[in-house]
């Protein structure tokens, strides 16, 4: 009985198995911009004004690879009797995000005065798709593939026009499982 796992280790050690691209990545910061949506399709603007419909926050995550992995997978035999090594496929986190939030740096309405927490008033825009900002986030710490994915693009757009005050900033607030908090503010945007 004992010599099973180890027949099926020797079997899975010996087969060809091809390099791939593999390693460890951490969380180190992200950039904000401001998006207008009032066309096909959310761009970043440098215009001091936005249709209030059509405001949006990109975020753009910044991520950090720290390590490779090429630890065989076989539990019994060294790889160094197999034919070819064994590699881990895709980058795994260190850190995850574990929440954001969007505050408003100006009074936005008479339920959300300056410095009030607005993120449910955002929703992520991806694939022709809506979420939720923290459902979106809850996921988004996970295995990819490729280095070049560890660089995502978020955009957030602004469901609700602001009432009170067109002028406008934002201040997002991204908490890692590591214990670090990321800050970032929107430049300051006419909401017209």
């Amino acid at each position: 009985m004992i010599i099973i796992p180890l027949v099926i280790d020797m079997m899975i050690a010996c087969k060809p198995h091809h390099a791939t691209e593999g390693g460890l990545y951490r969380n180190i910061g992200f950039t904000v911009n401001n998006l207008d949506n009032s066309g096909s399709s959310a761009f970043i603007t440098s215009s001091d004004s936005v249709l209030r419909q059509a405001y949006g926050i990109r975020l753009h995550l910044v991520r950090d690879k720290v390590a490779d992995i090429s630890n065989p997978l076989s539990q019994f035999v060294q790889s160094a009797y197999a034919e070819y090594p064994i590699y881990y496929n895709g980058y795994f986190p260190l850190d995850s995000i574990v929440s954001i939030q969007i505050f408003t740096l100006s009074d936005f309405d008479t339920i959300h005065p300056a410095n009030t927490e607005i993120t449910d008033l955002f929703r992520v825009y991806q694939n022709y798709a809506y979420t939720i900002p923290k459902d979106y986030f809850s996921k988004i710490s996970r295995q990819y593939s490729h280095l070049s994915d560890l660089q995502v693009n978020i955009d957030l757009l602004l469901m609700i026009a602001p009432s009170i005050s067109k002028r406008q900033q934002f201040k997002i607030q991204m908490k890692l499982s590591n214990g670090k908090i990321l800050e970032q503010e929107t430049t300051m945007i006419n909401l017209i």
